[in-house]
């Protein structure tokens, strides 16, 4: 930690206010592994706060947003309490990786096994996991979450941080965090240096449900157009897919019926991958690099 933040954060724990401004994965994280080091915490997000996921089998009801979380991430998660909040038929455990060029002849796989390890990671609606740290949250005496609050201003004044809210409250913050993603309002207050670019491709996501058991694998083929992925879920049957494409083939897929969309999945994924039978609603978005 670099001197000037370890010294706002020793601020915070002296009355001055520590600020996380995004509600999201990363804010909560951060949020309730300070609160849990006896750092108080306020969080600031302008949207409403998120209802009780819906946790039904329904290949509508699954979230098109999932995450991979390491051995490394649900050990973070279980010392932040989060990981137990997560239902158990949801976690989806899986120990195989499957990888080929379907232009060529390369090829990958392997199993948690060659590693002794008992599985490569698991496969979590990302729904899920926000409502298992909002419930954290929520029960950590040293953090506030505040919804509806959304990020109007930020001034340096006196040695710390003027927050300024949509509804006009105003908050003073010794160190102010800016967890709120992609198109980051702190950034841009703070005139941040940002490098981005297009990378010409969207992915179109939405959950699939196979002829056959997903066999607890990753599976992933690399096209000319871009990677096709089918991420395992917690039914045997149903897999999170994410497929890119190329700005140029984009439109040409996405646009397709269930009927011929499946049928130009299966076309992709060849004889290497389980057939895909039916597939839940889809959703595309831009890929970018911004950092």
């Amino acid at each position: 930690m670099a001197p000037d933040i370890a010294m706002r954060a020793t601020k915070a724990t002296t009355g001055e206010a520590l600020l996380i401004v995004g509600a999201g994965v990363a804010g909560l994280s951060l949020a309730i592994a300070l609160g849990r080091a006896g750092i108080g915490v306020t969080v600031i997000d302008g949207a409403s706060r998120p209802q009780t996921p819906a946790d039904g089998w329904d290949i509508n009801e699954w979230d098109l947003r999932v995450s991979a979380l390491t051995p490394a991430s649900v050990a973070f998660l279980d010392d932040l309490g989060a990981w137990s909040q997560i239902p158990e038929n949801r976690k989806a455990c899986y120990t195989g990786m499957q990888v080929w060029d379907a232009q060529g002849s390369g090829r990958i796989d392997f199993n948690a096994r060659d590693v002794q390890t008992p599985f490569l990671g698991h496969i979590v609606e990302n729904r899920l996991t926000l409502q298992a740290l909002l419930t954290c949250a929520e029960g950590c005496p040293r953090v506030e979450v505040l919804w509806e609050h959304g990020l109007a201003a930020m001034n340096f004044i006196d040695g710390g941080w003027e927050i300024g809210c949509d509804g006009g409250k105003i908050f003073r913050a010794a160190l102010v965090v800016g967890a709120d993603g992609a198109r980051s309002r702190v950034r841009e207050l703070t005139a941040m240096p940002v490098r981005q670019w297009s990378y010409d491709q969207s992915a179109i996501v939405g959950t699939v449900a196979l002829a056959t058991h997903h066999l607890d694998s990753c599976w992933q083929a690399f096209l000319d157009t871009g990677p096709l992925a089918l991420l395992p879920l917690a039914d045997d049957r149903k897999v999170a897919m994410v497929w890119s494409l190329d700005d140029s083939a984009h439109p040409a897929i996405a646009e397709l019926t269930d009927e011929a969309f499946l049928r130009a999945l299966n076309r992709a994924l060849g004889p290497e991958a389980p057939t895909a039978c039916q597939i839940g609603p889809r959703a595309s978005f831009p890929l970018r690099q911004c950092h």
